[in-house]
């Protein structure tokens, strides 16, 4: 009777003993698959971060952040490229000529050969009637030359016959030619303002020796040539 009251005990102890292991391998078994997990999501939120993936754990956040990034970025570079236009074209329409207001005149002197597109006049070195598209007024060698109008230097030239010479672009399509100077000290593209001396009256070419020493002055609107004197002061 004892002997079967141990064996009865002893598969007590051993069925025990089993359930207890099997109970040990499953906790580590689900251990093992939720560590397994755990560093999966982190490999996951890892990438998500580098490369902006839509991943559940942190996919919505690192996106909403480049995402927020670009549009500042893309926005910066709006306003800049906004920015630049606007201030040139002011500057553009504040120093076009409006082809009404009156200037003084560049140099003071009496006109030896006027405006003439009508009919001819008459060139006493050359012994010749022409047309004459600018004004040539009389100055004393050194005479200083100033700027009638505001505007920039669109060339800076020699000819055989009007010597040393400087255009300004005005705006509006006008511009004013200075011929028969000396010491330029200007270039092409610097903005000159009214009254800024453009140079000094030379001594003039042989076209114009008998002439004697004067400003050529031509005035044009849109490429043609006008009377300057329709736009200078009394």
């Amino acid at each position: 009777m004892k002997d079967t009251n141990k064996n009865v005990s002893g598969k007590k102890q051993k069925l025990y003993t089993a359930f207890v292991s099997l109970g040990i391998c499953a906790l580590v078994a689900v251990t093992a698959i939720y560590g397994v997990q755990m560093r999966r999501n982190t490999e996951l939120a890892e990438q998500d971060y580098q490369y902006g993936d839509n991943n559940p754990v942190t996919g919505p956040v690192a996106k909403t952040a480049v995402e927020e990034n670009d549009t500042e970025a893309h926005t910066e570079t709006k306003e800049e490229d906004t920015a630049v236009p606007p201030k040139e074209e002011k500057a553009i329409e504040t120093m076009a000529y409006n082809g009404k207001d009156k200037f003084a005149w560049p140099v003071s002197g009496n006109v030896i050969i006027p405006y003439s597109m009508d009919t001819t006049v008459y060139f006493e070195t050359l012994d010749q009637y022409q047309c004459n598209p600018a004004l040539y007024i009389k100055a004393e060698k050194g005479t200083e030359v100033k700027a009638a109008l505001r505007g920039t230097v669109s060339s800076v030239t020699n000819s055989d016959r009007y010597g040393n010479q400087i255009t300004l672009d005005m705006g509006n399509g006008y511009k004013m030619c200075y011929g028969q100077l000396s010491d330029i000290p200007y270039q092409k593209g610097d903005v000159v303002e009214q009254g800024s001396v453009l140079g000094k009256i030379a001594e003039p070419t042989n076209y114009f020796a008998l002439e004697g020493s004067h400003l050529y002055m031509k005035m044009t609107q849109n490429g043609k040539p006008i009377n300057p004197t329709d736009y200078l002061e009394p």
